[in-house]
């Protein structure tokens, strides 16, 4: 059946000797990195493995990384600790380098605010939110603060109805949540 007895275990005393492993030989990573880009007028695009958001994926040795990151290493070198490899292009599998730029976390949030590609969520719009703009306008206009502990306010009935921390109520009341 394909295999001799002794690896089959059919001979006493007798017992297959093991495989040879050989290491597998991997092409280097600039050979893999350039056999997985389609060089346009406009972009470099990667056509490897994607991320689900787009961005290039390319096994680096011990651990997979952003195609774009490789390609900034392969063309100018290390990236610093802390930087980020931005797109100029807004293009994630773009790996061209003149399209690439560091940035820190803080420029990376800067120029997707002045690209528009931010979408800010507020108030009720944020799914998790609890409260509605009626919600808010009601505490505001039904809170009642409590001078000293003898004189209570309602803060711990307004939480209790709309189901939130005593927190959140004093900070509608007091404006500093909330802005609807």
């Amino acid at each position: 059946h394909g295999r001799c007895r002794a690896r089959r275990g059919g001979v006493r005393g007798v017992t297959a000797a093991a495989p040879i492993a050989r290491p597998r030989r991997r092409k280097p990573l600039e050979v893999r990195f350039w056999s997985k880009v389609t060089k346009t007028d406009r972009c470099w695009e990667w056509t490897g493995a994607l991320y689900r958001n787009g961005y290039g994926a390319i096994f680096c040795g011990t651990h997979v990384d952003r195609a774009h990151r490789v390609s900034w290493r392969l063309h100018f070198g290390a990236i610093p600790d802390g930087m980020f490899v931005c797109h100029c292009c807004d293009n994630p599998s773009c790996v061209r380098p003149e399209h690439l730029f560091l940035g820190t976390p803080a420029d990376n949030m800067a120029d997707m605010h002045r690209k528009g590609r931010a979408v800010l969520l507020t108030g009720e719009d944020v799914p998790t939110s609890r409260l509605t703009r009626a919600d808010v306008a009601y505490i505001r206009a039904h809170y009642v603060r409590g001078t000293n502990r003898w004189i209570r306010g309602n803060c711990a009935e307004l939480a209790e109805r709309f189901r939130v921390d005593r927190s959140v109520i004093t900070r509608i009341a007091a404006g500093r949540a909330c802005a609807a």
